[in-house]
């Protein structure tokens, strides 16, 4: 299992006028620590679309459950994590949750957050 985890600030920009977090603005949280955890095992985005012939990693299912919102000014914890790898693809499932970075538990158990494929490598690769 691969597992990544990064802190962040959530900016005035991911947030409504009361705010709080704008759904959407999770989907490029995921985008982004999903870039930091293939970098993790030396899989840079641009590399990977050069070595494999891919324009990105097609997200095939979305979902999350919401249990406390992230505010603006709040340090979170994106925990990102390929739970079930194998089959010809770079990942089956992939998980992220977000905590609170002060102890307050955000949006977790982000099931489906992501399930994954991409094309299959090269010769070369």
């Amino acid at each position: 299992m691969l597992v990544n985890r990064r802190t962040l600030r959530i900016e005035w920009g991911q947030c409504d006028p009361a705010g709080i977090v704008f759904y959407p603005q999770y989907l490029i949280i995921f985008d982004t620590s999903t870039g930091w955890l293939f970098e993790r095992i030396g899989l840079k985005p641009l590399e990977m679309r050069k070595k494999y012939g891919i324009v990105g990693i097609p997200i095939v299912e979305v979902g999350a459950r919401f249990l406390v919102p992230c505010r603006f000014d709040d340090e979170v914890v994106v925990e990102s994590r390929i739970s079930r790898p194998g089959g010809g693809h770079v990942a089956r499932h992939l998980a992220h949750r977000v905590e609170h970075g002060r102890g307050r538990r955000g949006n977790r158990d982000l099931n489906r957050a992501r399930e994954v494929v991409h094309a299959r490598p090269t010769a070369a690769g």
